[in-house]
C-alpha cells in the first residue's frame, strides 16, 4: 500500500480532508465528508486514520452478519455472510482505500436487509432500520440507484 492509493476521483488526502467539510453540501457525498471530518478530528489527519474510517466501514459492513443476516437467515447464513464479506478481494481492496465505497455499501446492505425483514416480519423497527435508504445518495450517488 502506497500514499498514491489515498487519491483519485472520489479519494481524500490529508491534506483535502479540512477544506472537504466546507464543501461537503456540494459534493456528491455529503455524508461521507463530514464523517470522515468529525472522524479526522478525533483521530488526527494522518493517512493511517483515513484509510482506518474505510476500514471501520468494511468491518460495519461485515457485522451485519451477526445481526440482521442471522435474523432473517439463519445463524449459519450470518456466519457465512461475515466470512464471505471479509474474504472478498474486492472489499479488501476498497477497505485499504480512502473512498467511501465500504460505508455506501454498508447503508445500501443495511437498507436491504431492513426492508426484506420488515416485510417478513412487519416489525416497527424494521421499518425504521429500514429508512437507511436517506442516508445511501449522500455517502455514494451511483449506489442509491441499486434495486432494494
Amino acid at each position: 500500500m502506497n500514499h498514491t492509493i489515498l487519491g483519485g476521483i472520489d479519494g481524500v488526502e490529508p491534506e483535502e480532508a479540512q477544506p472537504r467539510l466546507l464543501d461537503c453540501l456540494g459534493s456528491h457525498p455529503p455524508l461521507y465528508y463530514l464523517a470522515l471530518h468529525i472522524f479526522r478530528l478525533i483521530f488526527g489527519n494522518s493517512v493511517f486514520s483515513l484509510r482506518t474510517f474505510s476500514v471501520l466501514g468494511a468491518v460495519a459492513l461485515a457485522a451485519w452478519g451477526i445481526g440482521p443476516v442471522k435474523r432473517a437467515l439463519g445463524n449459519r447464513v450470518g456466519i457465512i455472510y461475515t466470512i464471505i464479506t471479509f474474504a472478498l478481494p474486492i472489499t479488501l481492496s476498497m477497505a485499504q482505500e480512502t473512498r467511501m465505497y465500504t460505508w455506501a455499501a454498508f447503508w445500501v446492505t443495511g437498507s436491504a436487509l431492513y426492508g426484506f425483514l420488515a416485510y417478513k416480519e412487519g416489525h416497527l423497527r424494521d421499518w425504521i432500520f429500514s429508512a437507511y435508504v436517506p442516508c445511501t445518495p449522500h455517502t455514494r450517488t451511483t449506489m442509491a440507484s441499486w434495486p432494494l
